[in-house]
This record gives C-alpha cells, structure tokens and sequence, in this order.
C-alpha cells in the first residue's frame, strides 16, 4: 500500500483550463505526484475510483473538482438529437462517478457535497445574511407582474440565473446580469422558468474575493456594466477587505464546508459592501496576476498537505 505522501494529487478538468495549470506548477516545485484527467480525454482514460472488494482503498491524497463537466462544443451544432443525448448520458454518469472518489480520507477541494450545495444561489443568500453579510433585495418569480411591483417597491432591479448557465450548443456565451427594463418585462419568456430579480447597486466598484481557507486576495474595478464580464477591458488593481467583511466570508465558508471560494461583492459609493454570489470553482487566474502571485501556492499547500490557513 501507497504511504500518503506518495499519493497523487487528482485535479479533474478541462484541456484549457489554464489556472490548473499554475498549481500543477506548483506542485511540482513541492515535488508532488499530479494525476490530472481532463474530460475532453475522460472517455479514452482508464478509471477505477471505487472496487467492493476494495472499499477502503485511497487512490488519492486530494481532489481538486475544478471543471469536469462533458459540454457540447461547436462540433455539436449540427448534430442529430440522439447524439446529443448519448453526451447528456455521459454526463450524468461522469457526474455520479464524481462521488465513488472516497472523501474522506481523500482531501477534497472543495467537498462533492459542499460543492453542490453552494450552488444553489437561493441558500448562498439565506447563509450570507446569516454570517452578516450584506445582501441586496432579492426575489425569485417567474411572473412579471411580480418582478414589476418588486422594482416599484424597491428601485431599479437586474434580473439573472437562479443557477449558473450558458448558450452550450450555440456560441457558449454565459448567461449574463441585465437590468429589469420595459423590454424585458414585456418579453415572452415569463413563466417558462424562474429568474433572480435583485435590487442594482448601480455605482461603485466591482470586487472579486478569492478565500482560500483563512488567506484572502482581493482586487477591484469601477463598475461600469451591469455584469462586470461585458465590460470592455476592466483593469484590476487590489484592494483591501474589511475585517468585517473577511469574517462574514470566513463564516460563509465555514456554514457550507468550504475551503476555496470565489466571491462576487459590489462596494457602492458609500463603502458598503454588498454580497452577490460565491462560486466554489470561481477563476482566480486574472486576481492573481493583479496581486503578483499567491493563490497557485496556497491552492497548491491545501492539495499537498491540507493547510489552509
């Protein structure tokens, strides 16, 4: 049997996912094993997570669950609807396989389960208010009478996803943040699938807030869109984190059994900072590059030896 230093790490992931590669490097300094399985190679890589013979059996020291998810790209376009389903069967087996990874003892960043549950954006609200974080207006509907009198008794409202998507089978574009206008109101899309409308914070900064267990890295940009990924080259400068605000996040982590996340807070005019979402996956590629360096290494100690602090 393997000791545990002699373990890989198993980063699970996609070929262009570049931030992956920064704590491959990293790792590699620390002269730690790396299994990565990139799920465009998933399906011709040879697996086995999980034998009854041999339940107790640890192929892993940790579990880096970045991108794994079988997409469709612009191959598929064209495509006849039954192939397009054999891709929507692989993805659910891939997904359940996800959970034959023993955890623990493999150390997992984040938790199968933590993960999934921090991805309902309803309870990312509930749990920041909860550790003290501010938390714009909300309401999800799918009736545009309400989304009507929620802006008229609260002021100028975005609406976006309840959970995250994107334009998979056309041009792979993310589902943006739009502010609630006429058009949208009157539009046909009512009630063929709830939406999140939120009171805009309309000025200030955009903030980006990566937490890797206790270490905080932050950077900022003048808000100058509605969703800061349509803007037109945003420059990134960092920015200081209130305590307040740090422990309110900490909290966060800690009510969901998180050891990474992503958050999203907009700073109005006043210097109140106000919580949008936290993505337990979020890039930090671009916060590192702001700050000159940081994230790679602590993501990179967490997965080789378990510190996050």
């Amino acid at each position: 049997m393997k000791r545990a230093g002699d373990l890989p790490v198993m980063i699970l992931t996609n070929e262009l996912d570049v931030t992956a590669d920064r704590v491959v490097h990293a790792l590699a300094e620390r002269s730690v094993p790396v299994e990565r399985l990139n799920i465009e190679a998933a399906t011709s890589h040879s697996t086995q997570s999980w034998n009854s013979s041999d339940s107790a059996r640890v192929a892993y020291r940790s579990v880096w669950w970045r991108q794994f998810v079988p997409h469709f790209g612009p191959e598929w376009r064209c495509r006849d609807l039954f192939e397009a389903d054999t891709v929507l069967i692989q993805r659910r087996q891939w997904a359940a396989w996800l959970s034959t990874i023993p955890a623990p003892p493999a150390n997992w960043m984040n938790s199968l389960w933590a993960a999934r549950r921090c991805e309902n954006k309803v309870e990312q609200i509930r749990i920041a208010g909860q550790c003290g974080l501010l938390v714009p207006a909300t309401c999800v509907t799918n009736d545009a009478a309400i989304a009507a009198e929620f802006e008229r008794t609260h002021g100028h409202c975005v609406v976006k996803a309840l959970s995250s998507g994107y334009w998979e089978l056309s041009d792979q574009s993310f589902v943006f943040t739009t502010r609630l206008d006429e058009a949208i109101l009157e539009g046909s899309g009512w009630f063929e699938q709830p939406i999140t409308v939120q009171v805009e914070i309309e000025d200030g900064l955009e903030v980006r807030v990566v937490q890797v267990g206790e270490q905080t890295f932050a950077i900022a940009t003048p808000r100058t869109a509605t969703d800061w990924r349509t803007a037109h080259k945003p420059t990134w400068t960092p920015i200081d984190v209130p305590a307040e605000v740090r422990l309110g996040a900490r909290r966060f982590m800690a009510e969901f059994g998180l050891s990474y996340a992503a958050f999203d807070f907009i700073v109005d005019k006043s210097g109140m900072w106000w919580f949008l979402e936290a993505n337990q996956a979020g890039e930090w590629g671009f916060v590192e590059r702001a700050i000159g360096g940081g994230i790679a290494d602590a993501v990179a100690r967490f997965l080789a030896f378990g510190e996050i602090a």
